[in-house]
């Protein structure tokens, strides 16, 4: 291997040059399949879990980007503070917990019915809060009033929660978002839970935690896009041709930061050089491929980090060095006593390129508007094959510069005309700069013209479209093209609003909607055509495991509901079906009721009978499957699938 160093500069920047000759290195065990080494709080969670503060998945995955509802961080408090068992047989599942916390007023304020909800930035502030203060452990005042006056929405902040909020920053449990604010409303994650567990956890007197290097809570994706858009330009104005985003490279940067901000230039913390994090990231090396990473530090924004390299020459010239076809960024806020950092990961000759596939993003994006529209009480929007030949149409027409006219001159809607497409009215939404589905998503609902057509119940249908172009308009490489249309009803193929592609072959025989075991309990206020609805939609989602082991089939089917449900479903029980299937595949919305029955037709899909545990009662249910001579909880919803922590005694005729 060959290393390059340049000297340390003004602003702490250094390059290393590496020809990587690596064959594929086993990623860290985190004991987590979705967790690798280069997941931003790998450490936090990798601490959580063998302290026994949250646990993953039957499966071996941790879902870091899964929703934390006020039950659940309430126990994650609990274990991590108050000495909570690990496991609780208690009924509700997490009664253990809110008796564990309830002297110390953590939750004081919450209602019951809002604890199996999505936990806010705010609320969990004042959780914390309220341990600190119950620890005996707050900052000082004048700290907190410091940390408050930081804060670019401090004047938007309700008085309730201004404690709360200047505690936690000044402490530096809970940090601002990438942009210096607060942001209260913005829910957290599971990765996000246990960052701020570890924080707090070494904050407090005694504390044994290690905490991972502050970065923003939410990082926003504009703080990459943005400054690999900087040097696109760049190298498209010196003759140089684009580098690639790359996501993979996105985690290996971020990781590099964290060790380059502890003193770690060369290697990794662990000994191992620090070109072993990209193929740990997934990013496919082969013997020739190069990597160079360009620290930087004290640079507020893009243009500034910018700026620092053009006047840096051996920084620049690594910059524009045309051997290079793939980029990832990483950023901190807050290293400690390193501030603004980041990490320019550039690396050259993969040994495959980096592709995506229009059609799955598409498709990605499609299911999260829709899943948008349930939450507003909105019918879904349907597809058509012409309509998304349009869409792509005029993603190819964004990734040249054209916004509001075709290449021809013609008006962006002729493009529905090229395909065939009939409609009493159409709009446009376009996204550019984004490559993932979940961040595309985010811009469409922070920008009021976009959330507006999304939301707008006159719409039917929808066509997406997506292209990504190295060489693209201004430097961008992401256009994505959401074109919405009023059918006619001469070209839809369907009913408006309906979903195309609800039926089609399947690769096993499921058993058929009129001989379900628990149609009865399944059905509930659903229609028999709504029932169908969602029996295609389930049909399809227990497919992959029809042909597999039981106890495999019973995981693979909680893993894929609650994925589902993480990915932008939302908790009701206010709509009409908020405890049957129909709400939960159709509608997008689902209590626990909802989840434990659209667990269960999955189930019965694949011909096996379940108990549906505390049904129609106000208290915490799942699914109970006999496998062999014992019985599993099924319960996506409680994060658990697996055996029965306690013997069952009275089992149901169905399960004997």
């Amino acid at each position: 291997m060959k290393h390059k160093r340049l000297s340390h500069l003004a602003a702490a920047a250094c390059t290393l040059a590496l020809v990587l000759s690596l064959r594929p290195v086993a990623k860290a065990d985190s004991g987590f399949q979705d967790v690798p080494a280069s997941h931003w709080a790998y450490q936090a969670i990798l601490d959580a879990a063998n302290s026994g503060i949250t646990g993953g998945y039957a499966d071996g995955t941790f879902h870091p980007g899964g929703e934390v509802t006020y039950a659940q961080f309430t126990a994650f408090l609990a274990r991590a503070f108050y000495g909570s068992p690990t496991q609780s047989t208690s009924s509700p599942w997490y009664q253990v917990y809110l008796d564990a916390v309830r002297g110390d007023g953590v939750l004081d304020g919450v209602r019951e019915q809002t604890l199996s909800k999505s936990i806010h930035r705010y609320d969990m502030a004042r959780m914390l809060y309220r341990v600190m203060a119950a620890k005996g452990d707050l900052p000082e005042k004048s700290l907190r009033e410091a940390a408050g006056k930081k804060l670019p929405d401090w004047s938007s902040i309700p008085e309730t929660y201004r404690d709360a909020v200047s505690a936690c920053v000044a402490a530096g449990t809970l940090n601002g978002l990438s942009d210096g604010s607060f942001g209260g409303n913005n829910p957290m994650n599971r990765a996000q839970a246990c960052a701020v567990i570890a924080r707090l956890r070494q904050s407090l007197k005694g504390g044994s935690s290690e905490a991972p290097p502050q970065s923003a809570d939410i990082p926003l994706a504009e703080l990459r896009s943005g400054l690999v858009k900087l040097i696109n330009r760049e190298r498209s104005g010196g003759g140089v041709k684009a580098v690639e985003s790359s996501s993979q490279l996105d985690s290996a940067a971020q990781i590099l930061i964290g060790a380059v901000v502890k003193g770690y230039y060369e290697t990794l913390p662990d000994g191992r050089q620090w070109a072993y994090v990209i193929p740990e990231s997934g990013f496919p090396v082969g013997e020739n491929t190069t990597a160079v990473q360009l620290p930087v530090q004290s640079c507020a924004t893009p243009e500034a980090v910018l700026a620092y390299m053009k006047g840096t020459p051996d920084v620049w010239d690594e910059l524009l060095n045309g051997n290079y076809t793939h980029v990832g960024i990483g950023y901190l806020k807050d290293g400690g006593s390193h501030k603004d950092c980041w990490n320019v990961l550039l690396v050259g000759n993969p040994s495959s390129p980096q592709t995506s596939q229009p059609e799955d993003l598409c498709a990605e994006l499609t299911r999260l508007v829709n899943a948008q529209r349930a939450k507003a009480g909105l019918s879904a929007l349907g597809t058509m094959d012409r309509l998304t030949q349009a869409a792509q149409l005029r993603a190819k027409d964004l990734s040249g510069g054209y916004l509001e006219t075709r290449p021809d001159g013609s008006d962006w809607s002729s493009a529905l005309d090229r395909t065939g497409v009939q409609a009493v009215y159409v709009d446009e939404s376009f996204v550019v700069g984004y490559h993932t589905a979940a961040d595309a998503l985010t811009i469409i609902l922070n920008t009021e013209s976009a959330r507006n057509a999304l939301l707008n119940k006159s719409h039917t249908h929808l066509g997406i479209g997506y292209v990504h172009d190295p060489n693209g308009y201004q430097g961008y490489q992401d256009f994505w093209s959401l074109i919405y249309i009023q059918a006619d009803g001469s070209s839809s193929g369907g009913s408006p609003g309906t979903p195309s592609g609800a039926t089609g072959s399947l690769s096993y025989t499921p058993v058929p909607m009129k001989d379900l075991a628990n149609r009865k309990s399944l059905q509930k206020k659903a229609t028999d055509e709504q029932l169908a609805q969602a029996y295609a939609e389930a049909a399809k989602l227990v497919e992959p495991y029809a042909n597999l082991p039981l106890e495999q089939k019973l995981s693979g089917i909680c893993n894929a509901i609650r994925q589902r449900f993480d990915s932008g479903m939302s908790y009701t029980m206010e709509s009409d079906h908020y405890n049957d299937p129909y709400g939960f595949f159709i509608q997008g919305g689902a209590s626990c009721a909802g989840c434990t029955r659209a667990t269960g037709l999955c189930l019965n899909i694949l011909g096996i009978p379940y108990e549906h545990v505390n049904e129609n009662q106000y208290q915490h249910q799942w699914c109970r499957v006999k496998v062999g001579g014992s019985y599993w909880i099924c319960d996506p919803y409680g994060l658990y699938c697996g055996p029965e922590p306690t013997p069952y005694q009275h089992a149901n005729p169905l399960l004997s």
